[in-house]
């Protein structure tokens, strides 16, 4: 879409429709990620396909077919010559994004719920339902050491990871609790425990790490681990799922721009 006009500019269709009960079982493609250049895009979802797309005509550049069910989660390099993928399938695979060839396939124990590119692209971390993370090297394919994420008191509703720009930080997130790690050395360098939680972000900068979930946004200092502000809202019955995602997003964006800028709470009140 043109950004100003709201014009549709590319259409992109090469996933397959999936059949189900029910309206929701039938959305194929889950979630979408723009390359760093932003000339292309990548899409995946439920028909176990990922697909690189090229923004301006909507041709799809290559198809990423080698996994057995749904592609969960994705991510893209930061130089963008490569994508990671994770599924029910109980694999990660790295791929070249040009080609579509299979680079390294990760073996997990169980299906994924978060990956994450780290250290400008020479780590990535794969994250399970068992609530640990793997981090492995991109060059070869090695394994290189677990975090064991701590349990939650909370009810325990999904696992998952925000990579920290700028620095060899990764933080994982469960229900009621955010783990800031060094993602090199696997050192845990601490722990957030807060209202429910099934999302975070870092700013651009590294400074600032906002979570959300059950309508609640809080806005964390990744250095001291002090919470900086948290906002309330209202969620909306059916609409918790978008009321969050969108808070969490413009959250973000407020902190990234302005991390000392949060006292009325002005961004959080322009949520739609």
């Amino acid at each position: 879409w043109d950004a100003g006009s709201g014009e549709a500019l590319s259409f992109f269709a090469a996933h397959r429709y999936i059949g189900g009960r029910g309206l929701v079982q039938n959305f194929v493609v889950r979630d979408v990620e723009v390359f760093p250049s932003g000339d292309r895009a990548l899409t995946w979802g439920r028909d176990k396909w990922a697909v690189v797309w090229n923004v301006s005509s909507g041709a799809a550049v290559c198809k990423l077919e080698q996994h057995a069910f749904a592609i969960l989660v994705a991510s893209v390099f930061p130089g963008g010559e490569r994508v990671i993928t994770g599924s029910f399938d109980r694999r990660a695979i790295i791929w070249n994004a040009s080609s579509g060839d299979v680079l390294h396939l990760l073996e997990h124990a169980h299906w994924l719920t978060g990956v994450a590119v780290l250290h400008g692209g020479e780590l990535v971390a794969t994250a399970c339902m068992t609530k640990t993370t793997s981090i492995w090297r991109v060059g070869t394919g090695e394994f290189v050491h677990m975090l064991a994420h701590p349990t939650s008191q909370l009810l325990e509703m999904g696992y998952v990871l925000a990579p920290i720009p700028r620095r060899d930080l990764l933080a994982t997130v469960d229900w009621g609790m955010v783990v800031i790690w060094n993602a090199s050395s696997g050192e845990m360098l601490r722990q957030l425990v807060d209202h429910p939680m099934q999302r975070a972000v870092a700013a651009p900068g590294g400074d600032v790490l906002v979570a959300c979930g059950g309508g609640r946004v809080s806005v964390w200092n990744v250095s001291s681990g002090e919470k900086l502000l948290m906002f309330e809202q209202h969620v909306d019955g059916d609409r918790s799922e978008r009321v969050e995602r969108s808070c969490l997003v413009a959250v973000g964006l407020a902190s990234a721009l302005d991390p000392h800028g949060f006292g009325d709470g002005l961004a959080w009140r322009k949520l739609p």
